[in-house]
C-alpha cells in the first residue's frame, strides 16, 4: 500500500486551537476536561476536507461540538440534543433562547464567544449535561464504573503513564479499494481465528451467518465484524503508541472478544506507520503536542529520529462485580489470545488493564479482578 492510501492525523490549526486558550474563548472546555471526577474529555480532529471541530464529550456521548470555518471566520455551535438528554436541553433552552436561536448555525466568532461567555450559556449547558449523567440522571449510563462511557473518559485523564491523543481513531484510505485491501490484511488472522473458535460450538462464538450454529443476539454479527475505529490512540511514557479497545466488564462475550479487536486495529496502525514512517511520526507528534498545549497531556515524548515506532495493543476492562463473570472473561479472553496466535497473530506486548475501585491498572491477560462491594 503506498502512502497515498493510509492515512491519519487529526492536528487542527494553530488559530482554532487557540480559541481554546484565549480566556474569553472557549477555556472552560479545558478547564472541564482537566478536572478531576467527572466524565467529560475534549478532543480535536480535522477530518480530510471537512471542517475541523472539537468535541466535549461526557463519556461516549458528545456534549457540545464546535466546528471551525477558517476562511469565513465563523463557528457552528451544536449541543447534544438526543434522547437521553432531551429533558435537559429543553431546560436550558428555556432560559437562554439566544442560544437556542443560534447555535446549530454559523455565527461569526466573536458573536459565538459572546453568547457562550458573556450571556453564560456555555456554562449552563454543560452544567445542565452533566446533571443529566449523574447517578439517577436521563443519560447516568454514560458515568457508570462498569461502563465504557466512563472507562474512556477515565483513560483521556489519564497523564502519568500515557497521554490520549486521539479517540474513535481509523484511518483513512485513497479509495475504497485501498480500504478493502487494508481491512481484508487486517482481519486475515482474525478470521481465522473466528472460525476455529465457531468450531468448538461454543454458544458465545455464535454468528448470525455461520451454520449451523444457532443465531444469537450476541457477539459479531460476521466475521468481519470488527469495524476500523480504535476507541483511543496514545502516547506512553516509553514513546510508544498505544493501540486501544475499551470495553464495559458486565459484558463477557464483548470482553472476549477484545483480543481479536485490537488486533484488527493494531494492524491497520502498523500499516499507516510502515507506509511513511515519517510523516507518522510528524502526525503524531503534532497532535501530541496539540495536547500538551492545552494543558492535557503529560511528559511523554516520541522516540527521536528515525528510531522505529512501535505500535503496542493495549485492552482496559471495566469493573466487574461477580466472580462468576470475571472467570468466564478470563477464560473466553485467553481462549480469543490463543486462536489469534494459531492464525499468525501473537499480539506481541499486549497489555491488559482494569478499572478496579475507581483507579485503573494493568492486570495482564487472564488477571481480570473483581471490584470489591462497599458494603451500604
Amino acid at each position: 500500500m503506498s502512502a497515498a492510501e493510509s492515512k491519519f492525523d487529526r492536528t487542527v490549526p494553530d488559530e482554532f486551537l487557540e480559541l481554546f486558550i484565549q480566556k474569553e474563548g472557549f477555556k472552560n472546555l479545558v478547564a472541564l476536561a482537566k478536572k478531576k471526577g467527572n466524565c467529560l474529555d475534549l478532543q480535536f480532529r480535522a477530518l480530510g476536507n471537512r471542517p475541523p471541530h472539537a468535541t466535549l464529550y461526557l463519556g461516549t456521548s458528545k456534549a457540545v461540538d464546535i466546528i471551525y470555518y477558517a476562511s469565513a471566520k465563523e463557528v457552528t455551535i451544536v449541543p447534544q440534543k438526543s434522547a437521553s438528554f432531551a429533558d435537559a436541553y429543553e431546560s436550558f433552552a428555556k432560559s437562554n433562547r439566544a442560544a437556542d436561536k443560534a447555535w446549530g448555525k454559523k455565527q461569526p466568532i466573536e458573536e459565538a464567544l459572546n453568547i457562550w461567555n458573556e450571556g453564560g450559556a456555555g456554562t449552563d449547558l454543560i452544567e445542565k449535561l452533566v446533571e443529566a449523567g449523574s447517578p439517577g440522571g436521563q443519560a447516568e449510563r454514560y458515568v457508570n464504573p462498569e461502563r465504557e462511557g466512563y472507562l474512556q473518559a477515565k483513560v483521556a485523564k489519564e497523564t502519568k503513564n500515557f497521554t490520549v491523543i486521539d479517540r474513535e481513531s481509523s484511518t483513512s484510505f485513497g479509495s475504497e479499494r485501498s480500504k478493502k485491501k487494508a481491512l481484508t490484511a487486517a482481519r486475515k488472522p482474525v478470521l481465522g481465528a473466528l472460525k476455529e473458535l465457531r468450531a468448538t460450538q461454543e454458544p458465545w462464538t455464535a454468528s448470525k451467518i455461520i451454520k449451523p450454529l444457532k443465531p444469537l443476539k450476541f457477539g459479531p454479527k460476521k466475521p468481519s465484524g470488527f469495524g476500523d475505529e480504535l476507541d483511543a490512540l496514545a502516547v506512553d511514557s516509553q514513546g510508544r503508541i498505544l493501540a486501544i479497545e475499551v470495553k464495559g466488564g458486565y459484558d463477557t462475550t464483548g470482553v472476549g472478544w477484545t483480543p481479536a479487536q485490537v488486533a484488527v486495529y493494531k494492524r491497520l496502525f502498523e500499516e499507516w506507520i510502515a507506509s511513511d514512517p515519517e510523516a507518522a511520526r510528524s502526525a503524531l507528534t503534532s497532535m501530541f503536542k496539540q495536547r500538551e498545549t492545552l494543558g492535557l497531556g503529560g511528559g511523554q515524548t516520541l522516540p527521536p529520529g528515525k528510531k522505529k515506532l512501535v505500535v503496542v495493543p493495549m485492552i482496559l476492562i471495566g469493573e466487574m462485580k461477580s466472580k462468576g463473570s470475571v472467570d468466564t472473561a478470563n477464560a473466553r479472553m485467553l481462549q480469543v489470545q490463543k486462536v489469534l496466535k494459531n492464525n499468525g497473530e501473537s499480539l506481541k506486548g499486549l497489555e491488559v488493564w482494569q478499572a478496579v475501585s475507581g483507579k485503573i491498572k494493568e492486570v495482564g491477560m487472564g488477571g481480570l479482578k473483581v471490584t470489591p462491594q462497599k458494603k451500604p
